[in-house]
């Protein structure tokens, strides 16, 4: 049975950012209900979405100052252009030159500084909106600034992701070591194969945080989690398979 979604109240104090943070990973349903019920906090969205910012920072300079990881990218592009010199796109003389001018190259800093700095923003904004829109089909009262904290607050599990694939890069030397379904390919991937990227998109992290935006989703509309859950891992499925498919373009 459907709830009657919750509405702000004057009376209600939000709790402080550090409870909301460990409540999003212990206790999703509890910390809906309150971003629900109280007054927006900004904190709630801004401080996780600069975290995050100097999180993607940190990983871009460390992945592209190591060696073994750049050399792993040099192969795996060597292989895209292994497929388009068979396809006929790219001539043998053309590969092996654009290889010669992978090795020498390097990522400019201002290239890892932009991604890292536009990435997280255009992440949050863009989801936010995106529930925003589902919120309101589903006759959520709740106003844009409450899903920047229902989305925002979910960059902490973005956050762990990243330092734990981190952590797993160095530990098996492999760019694609992370908590999910790039961990299975190893290095067979193969990144102008769709199906290596679909399964490398996906990891452990990435399902979790479906499932707690459903349920935040379910506090602010009043709605079963058992319709808000399907509706939001929907959503993200088709999205990921977008960016995928949009990958192979570049292929």
């Amino acid at each position: 049975m459907d709830e009657q979604p919750l509405q702000p109240s004057a009376q209600l104090q939000p709790s402080s950012f550090m409870n909301r943070a460990v409540n999003v990973f212990t206790s999703p349903g509890e910390l809906y209900t309150e971003i629900a019920s109280t007054p927006t906090q900004k904190s709630t969205w801004l401080l996780p979405l600069l975290l995050a910012i100097i999180v993607a920072m940190i990983n871009s300079f460390v992945v592209n100052s190591n060696e073994s990881f750049r050399q792993q990218t040099r192969d795996a592009q060597s292989k895209v252009y292994e497929k388009m010199v068979e396809k006929g796109w790219m001539t043998q003389e053309a590969r092996e030159k654009q290889e010669i001018q992978d090795e020498a190259q390097k990522v400019p800093v201002v290239k890892v500084i932009a991604g890292s700095l536009f990435g997280s923003p255009i992440l949050l904004i863009v989801g936010s909106f995106i529930l925003f829109i589902v919120g309101k089909i589903l006759k959520s009262p709740l106003s844009f600034p409450k899903y920047l904290e229902l989305f925002g607050i979910t960059l902490l599990i973005g956050i762990l992701d990243t330092i734990i694939t981190l952590v797993l890069m160095h530990a098996l030397d492999s760019i694609y070591a992370s908590p999910g379904g790039g961990l299975l390919l190893s290095s067979s991937f193969d990144p102008s194969k769709f199906s290596h990227r679909l399964i490398a998109s996906v990891t452990v992290f990435g399902i979790w945080r479906q499932i707690v935006l459903g349920i935040g989703l379910s506090k602010f509309s009043g709605k079963s989690q058992s319709v808000t859950i399907p509706i939001v891992f929907v959503i993200w499925i088709v999205i990921v398979l977008g960016l995928v498919s949009l990958a192979g373009l570049f292929m």
